[in-house]
């Protein structure tokens, strides 16, 4: 095998993993849409801003599997630390470990490894002998048509009465105050294991980027 610059690594079966850049963007988000309601940390970033999209390209590492020119996977590490592996029923399941170690994130001391189930624990695999801590979540959906109903209903068991939503609008810097609480209430509720370690002014700064780049 080889480490993955620009060129890719060929496996027996016929796939063939690469470093993905910006010129794959359109295949990897028409690879991820399906599969965005378990994998959100990855579609988020990409369908941000363009400017901002292209600045992610250059600071996290994305990795791409293909089998006859289709992307059957994708692996993303971020420089911050969180990896996010997609794999497809047409994916070989397995992550080259070269190809890890060509990416300078891979070294970090803390690692987040997040996706469905199956997907983590295929890569926890090359991590064997690190300390680590799991969390499971369970994922809950709704066919698309019952969702005005249930958002209906909830509305009046809360208030008492029904109250319209007059619009949905994207979310920008600006709006860092009145967003700041939930995000906070967030990161306790669903993110640390220890709340003691909560950094206001840190979630903060990683709540005002998420706002610049990508897509709230």
């Amino acid at each position: 095998m080889k480490l993955p610059g620009r060129k890719s690594i060929d496996c027996e079966t016929g796939h063939r993993w690469a470093r993905a850049g910006y010129k794959d963007l359109d295949g990897i988000i028409e690879f991820i849409i399906p599969r965005e309601a378990s994998n959100m940390a990855v579609s988020s970033r990409l369908t941000g801003r363009a400017r901002a999209v292209k600045k992610l390209f250059k600071q996290d590492d994305f990795f791409i599997e293909r089998l006859g020119g289709r992307i059957v996977s994708l692996l993303m590490l971020s420089s911050d630390g969180l990896a996010v592996p997609v794999f497809s029923p047409q994916s070989s399941g397995a992550v080259p470990s070269s190809m890890l170690e060509s990416s300078s994130h891979n070294s970090r001391k803390y690692l987040t490894i997040m996706g469905k189930a199956s997907a983590v624990k295929r890569l926890e695999r090359l991590y064997e002998g690190r300390s680590r801590i799991s969390i499971n979540y369970y994922q809950l959906t709704a066919e698309s048509s019952l969702i005005p109903a249930a958002v209906e209903r909830y509305l009046e068991n809360r208030d008492g009465g029904f109250t319209a939503v007059d619009s949905i609008l994207r979310a920008d810097e600006s709006d860092i105050e009145e967003l700041f609480p939930l995000r906070k209430e967030y990161e306790i509720e669903e993110v640390l294991t220890n709340i003691s370690n909560f950094s206001p002014s840190a979630c903060r700064t990683r709540f005002l980027t998420t706002l610049i780049e990508q897509a709230v």
